[in-house]
């Protein structure tokens, strides 16, 4: 599954499971060229460099399902979320790395709202300096507590 599927930062889908919105999360390896005549392996989730948009608003259930099609572990960490340990991400830590192959689900409600941003928690500076970054959009269940741009 070489080659870069879509431009970064294109919006994740979701379907509805019993009011669970569950998106889904694929990191592999990818061809990305970065200039004329020069292209290098890189990591992305779905193909994109960053990673698709997560958009959701607070208090939504969600469940990422992550498939890990890279060569090495890895984990999903979702980067100034206040969540469940074993939802947070780091490997060893609050749970097992997701090994090639391997799935791993994430569950959580979205409790605060905000712009974040999700990456790996399993050799993070390398896999995320490789590609594996992505931005994590909750809008306020309220929309007077929006902040304008």
């Amino acid at each position: 599954s070489y080659g870069l599927a879509a431009k970064g930062d294109q919006e994740l889908p979701f379907r509805l499971e019993n009011g669970v919105k569950v998106f889904e999360l694929r990191p592999s390896v990818v061809r990305w060229q970065i200039l004329p005549n020069v292209a290098v392996d890189a990591y992305a989730y779905n193909g994109q460099i960053p990673g698709p948009r997560i958009h959701i608003r607070q208090g939504d259930k969600v469940r990422i399902d992550v498939t890990n099609d890279l060569p090495e572990e890895t984990t999903v960490h979702w980067h100034g979320m206040i969540l469940p340990n074993q939802m947070d991400g780091p490997a060893e830590i609050t749970q097992p790395p997701i090994e090639p192959g391997q799935s791993y689900s994430y569950a959580f409600t979205a409790t605060q709202h905000g712009t974040y941003f999700y990456h790996p928690h399993a050799k993070p500076d390398r896999t995320q300096a490789l590609g594996l970054y992505g931005a994590l959009i909750i809008d306020p269940a309220n929309p007077a507590d929006e902040v304008p741009a």
